[in-house]
């Protein structure tokens, strides 16, 4: 046998032994659920081996989540008529009112209300705003503003204004900030329930809203994997496809498309991992460790 190639094969087992070591200990003496520095490096060293770069940070904490539901709103009459009359106010008997067939729900209907260059489009729960009378402008617009600016147009719609009940993530393009408000729940943003805003100096151009909300089923905790065990369970599948470089890990919640309960669909923790080469990021499920399909 290659000398060399036996060489690496020892090494990479007493890697993987000092990484089972690490992790009885780790789980059996501590109750704070937080990755040790050694942890960390020896993921780091074992992936490097086999040509695998990580050039993001790793999170550490892998403290217990709760589960929870997504209910999505906002597909009923009642809902759709106090949104309607929250944002057009006095205005209502000028509202022009259309409907569309639904491209994202094939036999669904969109519901379109019309006022000026202003429109609210209702697809199932899903909220669109455009407003035709904004213009791409090159004046420069800070983000404090245009978070002011997202707001305001949640507060029309009457949605509870709480920073704290949201992730917010922005983007400066050239002549816009893009702005994503994500949901939160144990700290970590929704994926599927969020809005997203493309905000100009004159004012908001357009955005979707998923109309939702999050009902807690486990007041405990349920136990997750943590990241070293989540990155060393998908090394066959990176080396299988080809792909050797991870540009970033994070966690958060996503739902499971075939998993629906009596109230909404089920939403679990996962890792979130993007990969040079893969248009979409790979999601594992944080309570089995599994790639969700």
């Amino acid at each position: 046998m290659n000398v060399k190639k036996l060489l690496n094969q020892l090494i990479k087992l007493f890697l993987v032994l000092n990484l089972v070591l690490f992790i009885m200990n780790g789980v059996n003496l501590s109750t704070e659920y937080l990755l040790s520095q050694e942890r960390i490096t020896y993921i780091y060293e074992l992936l490097s081996r086999e040509g695998i770069e990580i050039e993001s940070e790793l999170e550490r904490d892998f403290s217990p989540k709760r589960t929870a539901d997504l209910i999505y709103k906002g597909d009923g009459l009642s809902v759709r008529n106090e949104m309607i009359k929250n944002f057009f106010e006095d205005d209502l008997v000028s509202v022009k009112r259309s409907k569309s067939n639904s491209k994202q729900h094939p036999g669904d209907e969109v519901w379109h209300y019309t006022l000026g260059g202003e429109t609210l489009s209702f697809d199932r729960y899903e909220l669109r705003y455009e407003n035709s009378d904004i213009e791409n402008s090159k004046v420069p617009l800070s983000l404090k503003e245009a978070k002011h600016l997202c707001e305001s147009l949640m507060s029309r719609i009457g949605m509870k204004i709480d920073r704290n009940q949201y992730i917010i993530e922005s983007q400066e393009h050239h002549t816009y900030w893009q702005l994503n408000y994500y949901y939160k729940l144990e700290g970590l943003p929704v994926l599927d329930l969020y809005m997203t805003f493309k905000v100009q100096s004159e004012g908001i151009s357009s955005a979707t809203m998923y109309l939702g909300e999050i009902e807690i089923t486990s007041q405990t905790g349920q136990v997750i994997y943590p990241v070293d065990l989540v990155l060393f369970g998908i090394e066959e599948e990176l080396l299988k496809e080809g792909h050797k470089r991870i540009s970033k890990v994070s966690m958060a919640y996503k739902k499971l498309e075939e998993e629906d309960s009596i109230w909404g669909q089920k939403i679990v923790p996962v890792y979130k991992i993007e990969i040079d080469g893969l248009e979409e990021p790979l999601f594992v499920n944080a309570y089995t460790n599994k790639i969700l399909d």
